[in-house]
Formats: structure tokens, sequence, C-alpha cells
């Protein structure tokens, strides 16, 4: 299989995950994007800043500060502004905690049911494998020397 057919076939599982995930979510109100700002909010303790956001989920600031409003107005985050600067601290609410521990997790579930322990360790290590090399290749990881 070339390349080109493997990227293909990533990206078609990808949407169809998604798509699946949302049908999930839509139930709930939420969109997949919502729920990956709550669980970069849970993984980093509660609080980040949309730069860092927008850092972890690969998106535009603009688009993380769209959905952190709407997120906003929902009560599952607050946006406290920053020292005397245009950032802004980002804080899950206990509304939005009570939502990420509760959101069911079904279409995972029900998805990744049709690989063993085994051939999850083995998609894991090869998608980290991926993801180093392309974030090389985009430069995300590299710090030039004038900056070190």
């Amino acid at each position: 299989m070339d390349d080109y057919s493997i990227w293909g076939k990533i990206t078609e599982v990808y949407d169809l995950i998604c798509k699946a995930r949302s049908v999930e979510l839509r139930k709930l109100g939420l969109t997949a994007e919502q729920s990956k700002i709550l669980r970069v909010l849970m993984v980093e303790n509660g609080t980040s800043t949309i730069n860092e956001i927008a850092d972890i989920t690969l998106k535009r600031h603009n688009t993380i500060s769209l959905i952190i409003k709407r997120m906003e107005k929902a009560g599952l985050v607050k946006r406290e502004k920053m020292d005397s600067s245009n950032r802004y601290q980002i804080t899950i609410t206990e509304k939005g905690i009570r939502l990420f521990e509760t959101m069911p997790l079904n279409s995972i579930d029900m998805i990744f049911s049709a690989l063993s322990s085994d051939e999850k360790e083995i998609l894991i290590s090869l998608l980290e494998k991926l993801d180093k090399k392309t974030r090389y290749v985009l430069g995300l990881d590299y710090v030039p020397p004038l900056f070190r």
C-alpha cells in the first residue's frame, strides 16, 4: 500500500470516528471541539490559556477563542483577564467538570473494542511515531538557536 493510500485511510477512519463521537456529544449539547477543550483543561489541572489550548489542539487562536466564548455562555468555563495584557486564563467550572466526568464514551468504547489490547498498544506506538515525525516536518518541536 502506498503512503497516499495510508493517509487516505487514516483520514477516512478519523472522520468516521469523529462523526460517531459528534452524534453522541450532540445529545449533551456539546461539539467535539468543546469536548476536546474540556479534556485539555482537565489534563492541565483545570486552567490554561487560550494560546496553550491552541498549541495543544493545533487549532488557531481565534478559533479557540470563539469556542471558549460559547463554552463560557454555557457555563462550562470562565475567562479571566490576566495582567494588563489581552491574555485570558481559562478555568473549567464545576458544571464543566461534572459534564466531563459524566460524558459518555460509548461510541469510543464500541469502536475501539474492535482491537485487542496488544493491537491498541501497537496502534498507539505507530501513531506516536507519525506524530513525532509530523511535528518535526512542521517545525513544531524545533527551537531555533537564536531562542535557546
